[in-house]
């Protein structure tokens, strides 16, 4: 464990992974969960989902913003298989961002270098090109400045690259609510840049009100599936809650979330360690409610209804729950 809780480490600080953790010590044991998404940087979701409201926070004092930029669903630069959700909020999302100093738009060619780092179900995405009469480095240490005072860390670059004949580079950046811009530098001459934005953003619309659970539930059925890369760490628990108390605080514990799922940021990935979760909440008509949880793309999926984002907000729950009932067994099964 203490190898894996290095890499966690090491990945989180190159912020090019996101990664999940479900601490589970009452049970003995932490299960990790590291799942690659591309060059997204690390973010909780509650930071990436942060502006849902159709208002992108704009920068602090210091920042010289004279670029506004609209963002709409879209591809960007990338062509996607993914297209946007049906109900994707439709208003645009509107940004300002430093522009260089009597820079111009540009019509110069530029190249078809990196992707999307934002799911393209919810993602909302506006490009932009200029030139600017300025050698590459000078531009690309304005830059740095600039959207350093704008409230933009640097957390990707991107050194002279050369594709099709075109010589360039490259930095990415994103602010504190998850707003992501890369900017990419193509060199026309020794004095001349341009320079490409592409500026993307996460805009959620409201959780579905079907989501949402609605008793009185009389029983609930639980079934935890824990895998593990270490034998011992392979659970199978499953059991039937019956004590008012118990239904109450996990039906809070789902209804709590906030954000619906925002697709897979990426593919392939390391699973060190994962779970999954059914919970059948049983009315007194005996009528069910469905709930399905996956620790590995943190997503809590309600029946038809809806899928959610952040189970790692309720796997804790009925991960307590469960080592009342089976303690550290490898296998149980019963009522409580």
């Amino acid at each position: 464990m203490n190898r894996y809780r290095e890499v966690f480490r090491a990945l989180y600080r190159t912020r090019k992974c996101v990664v999940a953790m479900v601490n589970t010590r009452r049970l003995g044991s932490t299960v990790l969960v590291m799942v690659v998404l591309g060059w997204m940087p690390a973010a909780r979701p509650s930071a990436v989902l942060a502006f849902t409201s159709g208002k992108v926070p704009q920068a602090g004092s210091g920042c010289a913003a004279s670029l506004t930029l609209l963002l709409t669903p879209g591809p960007g630069t990338v062509p996607d298989m993914d297209r946007p959700a049906a109900d994707i909020p439709r208003t645009p999302l509107v940004m300002h961002l430093p522009l260089y100093p009597e820079a111009v738009p540009s019509t110069y060619a530029m190249p078809l270098n990196g992707g999307m780092h934002i799911p393209a179900l919810y993602r909302k995405v506006a490009v932009a090109e200029y030139a600017v009469a300025v050698p590459l480095q000078i531009v690309q240490t304005w830059y740095a400045a600039a959207l350093s005072r704008c409230g933009f860390r640097q957390y990707g670059f991107l050194s002279r690259q050369r594709q099709g004949g075109i010589t360039y580079a490259g930095g990415d950046f994103v602010n504190a609510s998850g707003v992501n811009l890369q900017l990419t530098y193509r060199v026309v001459s020794r004095h001349l840049t341009a320079i490409r934005y592409v500026l993307q953003a996460l805009d959620l619309p409201p959780r579905p009100k079907a989501t949402y659970l609605h008793g009185p539930f009389v029983r609930v059925n639980v079934t935890v599936h824990m895998y593990s890369a270490v034998p011992t760490g392979n659970h199978f628990w499953r059991f039937t809650i019956t004590w008012p108390a118990t239904i109450s605080r996990l039906v809070h514990s789902i209804n709590s979330l906030k954000y619906v799922y925002p697709g897979p940021g990426c593919c392939g990935g390391v699973v060190v360690s994962s779970e999954t979760a059914t919970l059948s909440f049983v009315r007194p008509d005996r009528g069910t409610r469905l709930v399905a949880l996956s620790s590995i793309l943190d997503t809590v999926t309600i029946g038809r209804a809806g899928t959610l984002s952040e189970a790692v907000r309720v796997l804790p729950t009925v991960n307590a729950i469960a080592q009342r009932r089976c303690g550290m067994t490898s296998a149980c099964d019963g009522t409580m």
